[in-house]
């Protein structure tokens, strides 16, 4: 049909005419003239309905050449200023879903005037998303809203969840755990964005995972973000999305979500625990000293004295009780730094007559003259010990799986990458091998014989896992019934096909839980290299390969990725 015919049908229908709907126009149709009859400047362009959408060319007879706008710079995302992408990206999610949908931003052209983005679905009907962009939003044109639902049957865990989404991320359904950890009834949450639960500065990684998740079917790596409580409070959420939008008896993506708040506020208060120390100290009664651009103590009060043994006239560097350790070359460097013009403090190991040592905090800055030249140090002394056994048991606290007592996933991998940064030591030698161990049937065990008895059965693979290694290994829970495990200074890939098959006849043993004798059995995944500055991402990714190609062998022989 023609522009032109289309806008007169329109504008018969607005005259009155209610019953008179164009047969061969669908509702967005309609509404798109109608946004045109309602602002003649409008200009067009047209996205791809694909994930993440592209600028495509518009189809030929849908409006005339007038209305058209080149946005060939680039995709509709780098057209809008920055600040306002995360909007457009829900805007184009509400028109997948409800047809059509619009938003206010700002362009890089023109940063400074508010315009109205309009986008339309007409995949079904011509196989693009239109865009409209407008001076402002036309009185009396209304967007459409559509929403539909799903069934949950099944209790859950206090602290899961489960959400499920259609593929423009908005609720379809929830169960009672994820009412029950966010507060929100299941009407208050069925047709939302879920980008409106999720903090503002957690929607780039959010979007951004998502989009990755929709190209591929199945589970997706898990991720952290910060879920909005109906009682304003900010919660953290572990989520795992099960992409089932291809499967005719789902159609959904299905997100499972875990409560790790009290793990993440735990790392929250070791960084605070970090800056405190670092401001506290500044103001302790302190031993307080000066020394000149050598490192000569030129003045040192009674309890520097005390504390340290040096007397003016001694080097700091002297300093006996830090003699041979790497605290020595932090306290070189520390007045180093003075000297040169920087205020750097150490923490410096005291270890006397006692077994247990005293941690020292050294502050020193620059002392400068009424020219602003650099004549000396001056710095102060105090006694830490307390904080820094506190942060050392939060550090432990906020590597540490809470369930299991093994490295937790972030941990695990930081081991990894340090087993791999080793590599490049002369004295590291040998390589580096990384299991990728899944236990098997956790689904059966949890659903027979109850939560607890599968908490017990992480909790004997993590000790299992722990006695079958060498000290220097390294043990993590990678999330779910998924365990890493570091093996450094291996020579070969055989020696870690080896210590796999040593590990897996160790899991396979059977275990007893509450008078019930239950089965063990693990997919393991290995990988090696003795490569070093390699990336420890794509090493777990091969163990991770590999221990799917040993689960769908389904023997428990462990796999060597190669």
């Amino acid at each position: 049909m023609d522009l032109t015919v289309a806008l007169d049908e329109v504008a018969s229908l607005q005259n009155g005419n209610s019953d008179q709907h164009p047969a061969e126009l669908n509702w967005v149709e309609l509404a798109l003239y109608e946004l045109l009859r309602l602002e003649p400047a409008s200009r067009i362009s047209a996205l791809s309905g694909d994930v993440p959408p592209r600028v495509v060319e518009l189809p030929a007879g849908l409006v005339r050449d007038a209305y058209r706008e080149d946005l060939s710079e680039g995709p509709l995302l780098k057209v809008i200023a920055p600040s306002d992408q995360a909007a457009v990206v829900r805007t184009w999610w509400r028109a997948r879903l409800n047809g059509m949908a619009s938003a206010v931003v700002h362009l890089h052209a023109d940063a400074d005037k508010t315009k109205v983005v309009h986008l339309f679905d007409l995949r079904d009907r011509h196989g693009v998303v239109v865009v409209v962009l407008t001076e402002d939003r036309p009185t009396g044109f209304r967007e459409a809203a559509d929403h539909s639902t799903r069934v949950f049957e099944g209790p859950r865990p206090v602290r899961f969840g489960r959400i499920a989404k259609n593929a423009s991320s908005i609720i379809l359904d929830v169960d009672s755990g994820a009412q029950a950890l966010l507060g929100w009834a299941r009407e208050e949450l069925v047709g939302r964005p879920t980008l409106e639960l999720i903090h503002p500065d957690d929607h780039p990684e959010a979007i951004s995972c998502w989009m990755t998740m929709l190209g591929d079917n199945g589970m997706s790596r898990p991720a952290r973000y910060r879920y909005r409580h109906r009682d304003g409070r900010w919660l953290w959420m572990e989520v795992t999305n099960d992409n089932r939008l291809s499967e005719p008896l789902h159609g959904d993506v299905l997100s499972h979500m875990v409560d790790v708040t009290d793990e993440e506020r735990t790392a929250h208060d070791l960084q605070v625990r970090q800056q405190l120390l670092e401001q506290v100290t500044e103001s302790l009664p302190v031993g307080v000293f000066h020394a000149d651009l050598d490192g000569s103590i030129i003045y040192s009060n009674n309890k520097m004295v005390e504390m340290s043994g040096l007397h003016p006239g001694q080097l700091i560097v002297e300093w006996q009780a830090s003699d041979g350790s790497a605290h020595r070359r932090e306290l070189v460097k520390a007045i180093s730094l003075a000297a040169g013009g920087q205020e750097s403090n150490a923490v410096i190991e005291v270890t006397g007559s006692s077994s247990t040592p005293t941690f020292l905090s050294l502050l020193a800055r620059p002392l400068r003259d009424r020219a602003g030249e650099i004549t000396g140090v001056t710095g102060s002394l105090s006694d830490v010990s307390g904080e820094v056994r506190r942060l050392r048991q939060l550090e432990v606290r906020a590597a540490t799986d809470s369930l299991t007592g093994c490295l937790n996933r972030r941990a695990i991998l930081a081991r990894v990458q340090e087993s791999l940064d080793d590599l490049s030591n002369p004295r590291g030698g040998g390589g580096v091998g990384v299991m990728f161990v899944d236990v098997d049937g956790m689904k059966r065990i949890n659903d027979e014989l109850g939560h607890a008895t599968g908490d017990a059965v992480l909790v004997e693979v993590a000790n299992r896992l722990a006695e079958s290694l060498r000290s220097c290994d390294g043990v993590g829970r990678f999330g779910g019934d998924e365990f890493l495990v570091v093996a450094p200074g291996l020579c070969s890939a055989s020696y870690a096909l080896l210590l796999a098959n040593h590990v897996s006849s160790r899991l396979s043993a059977a275990f007893e839980s509450g008078g019930v004798a239950v089965a063990l059995k693990a997919s393991v995944g290995v990988s090696w290299t003795s490569r070093a500055c390699s990336d420890s991402g794509e090493l777990v990714n091969r163990a991770d390969a590999a221990m799917y190609q040993s689960k769908r062998e389904g023997g428990g022989e462990p796999v060597l990725a190669y």
